[in-house]
């Protein structure tokens, strides 16, 4: 059942990523979408995500569930899933109700954006890469997109619908983890593993601020998630891995940070598998992974070259040459990492209980498949990645700079990192019932 219930999260994410890219395209294109013409494009994305779901379900395998524990060991962490989410989510519910409109950068960026494209009649929502607005205009549209979208389709900007997406984007990452984890390890891990982003304060703390920074972790687990079940089940490897590339895709259309992980994730691919000599599974991976990765890179490229004003992102490769700079940036990480997950007044840290995870779980690093150690590669590149870009930017005072954006940098790859580590040492064993799910 939860391999069934983990496909259909994730494929609930493409349905409102594939919706929010439609609608901005139609908007590009043809004009401002109506609510007709947006309800029409909803419902027949929804209606071919559903196909595809009907259609892969009937051939994830149906596995025996793994654990021998005692009951107790069960049902306990099932119960401390719940008692988290409740408590949670009326934390979350409470924020959101003293920050309708989210934080700033919702407020100045984002929903602005959003407000562009849904009163933009007439190409005026092209406004929004003017100089003069000052709100990023070379930021990715998805969210924008998606908001506007939904206010196309209820008739209004009401301010709760982004607050409902960003919240729904949250809930959405907890239950891919706690799904995609319990349907792969087929043991009690995967309410452990939501637990771990419930005991994670500042993850939970992003969902009402209304930003970029969940929906993107949001399709960087997704991406995992998918690559993880097109290696443990091959028959529904292809259609996988062609929509962890779709998922890619639209991690790239919702920040640029997305584009440094498709790098990420198809470097790590490349390499393992060429190491490993594994030239036939290189070739059919880059390409199903390249056909779901396609459309959505084509609409981005595309916003970056017609759209959106020049905006180098290195503006100085000085800054190489300073010793200094290294260690600035060594501590600006040093000083993320010990306060990462909202812990700098007090209480457990996040990486305290994936350590305590671990010793429940870890077992001998053999028969490790190629997938788990190419994905495991993707976190250390990605990390790797922000400090080059903290080292060629000049983007004013750096010790400011690194503490005002690597804690979100980190939190956007919590969760796939969670999904990760918990799907790295999976039960040896690959007993399937007779039925089929």
């Amino acid at each position: 059942m939860s391999g069934s219930c983990a496909l259909a999260l994730v494929l609930a994410a493409l349905v409102l990523g594939t919706f929010s890219s439609a609608v901005f395209l139609w908007e590009w294109v043809v004009g401002a979408p109506t609510p007709l013409s947006a309800l029409i494009l909803l419902i027949s994305i929804t209606g071919v995500f559903m196909k595809v779901f009907l259609v892969l379900k009937r051939r994830i395998p149906r596995l025996q569930v793994a654990s021998v524990r005692h009951w107790i060991f069960r049902l306990l962490p099932a119960a401390c899933m719940l008692i988290g989410l409740a408590c949670s989510g009326i934390a979350v519910v409470r924020q959101a109700g003293q920050e309708p409109n989210g934080e700033w950068d919702a407020f100045a960026v984002w929903n602005l954006h959003a407000r562009f494209l849904y009163r933009g009649s007439e190409g005026a929502w092209k406004g929004i890469f003017a100089p003069v607005t000052w709100s990023n205009g070379g930021y990715p549209l998805l969210l924008p997109g998606m908001v506007s979208g939904a206010w196309t389709l209820v008739g209004g900007e009401r301010p709760i619908i982004p607050a409902l997406l960003a919240i729904g984007f949250g809930a959405l990452s907890i239950g891919i983890v706690w799904s995609g984890v319990s349907a792969l390890a087929r043991d009690e891990r995967g309410w452990l593993s939501g637990l771990i982003l419930l005991g994670t304060p500042s993850f939970l703390h992003l969902f009402p601020d209304q930003t970029a920074d969940i929906p993107i972790a949001l399709y960087m687990l997704a991406t995992v998630a998918l690559l993880q079940f097109a290696e443990a089940w091959p028959e529904v490897r292809r259609p996988m891995l062609v929509l962890a590339g779709l998922s890619a895709g639209f991690a790239a259309w919702t920040k640029n940070e997305g584009l440094l992980f498709v790098v990420a994730v198809l470097g790590s691919r490349l390499s393992i598998l060429a190491l490993l000599r594994h030239w036939r599974d290189l070739r059919t991976n880059l390409t199903m992974i390249g056909l779901g990765l396609a459309p959505v890179l084509a609409l981005l490229i595309s916003f970056k070259i017609f759209l959106t004003p020049g905006n180098n992102p290195i503006q100085t490769i000085g800054h190489a040459s300073s010793a200094g700079r290294y260690w600035e940036i060594l501590l600006g990480f040093y000083d993320t990492a010990k306060g990462f997950g909202g812990t700098w007044g007090g209480g457990i840290h996040p990486i305290l209980l994936l350590g305590l995870f671990l010793l429940l779980y870890a077992r001998p690093l053999r028969n490790l498949r190629p997938m788990s150690i190419s994905l495991a590669l993707v976190v250390p590149a990605m990390l790797g990645g922000y400090f080059l870009v903290y080292l060629f930017s000049s983007d004013g005072n750096l010790h400011d700079y690194i503490g005002g954006t690597l804690n979100r940098l980190c939190i956007q790859l919590w969760p796939a990192s969670v999904f990760l580590l918990a799907t790295f040492f999976l039960p040896t064993s690959t007993a399937t019932a007779n039925e089929i799910e």
